[in-house]
């Protein structure tokens, strides 16, 4: 969490919110000093003096997300919103020419309109050739990838514009089963939801996203 805004600040003590070692995720009591490399980082002065009131709303945690269409390093992709109490971040790696499934029969546990996550590692495995590659792959630092369900794919059209994204206009797989035969999409060129893209046959984009809580 952030040390708080204002208010007695301290190096050390065991005080969360007040003390710059607990934010750094030392214990209370370990050495610290103004110039240690990940001190100055915090209260973000690379040289010079150092007063504690720097400290002040700093967070050594993951910077939070306020532009939608911006890249964050912290979080490995593009923001594209909120949804379900997440962060939401598409990676700037498209998946390209993968199948849904390699057979034509249900998946257990990729029936979620909101949980993309769930989705793709209910069925991370050989015969969902989309989940087996977004569920392997490491970049930006993060391997916690996945694709998207039908409500996440159709924010991240609605706020694709909002910068940079490098989004393709074609039919992107969603993580979401309809049926044996079929399983969602969107047109990222127009925002159209399709419930009968054939998960066996057909050979489309996904695009990887991650989440971080909110």
């Amino acid at each position: 969490m952030a040390l708080c805004a204002s208010g007695a600040m301290s190096l050390g003590g065991a005080t969360t919110g007040r003390s710059v070692n607990l934010e750094l995720g030392c214990s209370a009591t370990a050495s610290i000093n103004m110039n240690r490399a990940d001190v100055r980082s915090l209260a973000e002065k690379a040289s010079g003096c150092i007063r504690m009131s720097d400290f002040y709303g700093k967070s050594s945690g993951p910077v939070t997300p306020t532009t939608l269409g911006t890249y964050y390093a912290d979080h490995g992709g593009y923001y594209t919103g909120t949804q379900s109490g997440y962060y939401l971040f598409a990676s700037i790696v498209t998946a390209s020419g993968c199948k849904w499934k390699t057979t034509q029969s249900l998946s257990s546990g990729t029936t979620s309109t909101t949980n993309g996550y769930s989705n793709t590692y209910a069925q991370k495995n050989a015969t969902h050739p989309l989940f087996n590659y977004v569920g392997s792959l490491t970049t930006a630092g993060f391997s916690d990838w996945y694709i998207g369900a039908t409500c996440e794919l159709q924010q991240q059209y609605t706020n694709k514009s909002c910068g940079s994204q490098g989004y393709s206009g074609c039919l992107h797989w969603a993580s979401t089963e309809q049926n044996a035969l079929f399983a969602y999409g969107i047109i990222f060129s127009n925002g159209n939801l399709l419930s009968d893209v054939a998960k066996c046959l057909g050979i489309y984009c996904g695009r990887p996203i991650r989440r971080s809580p909110i």
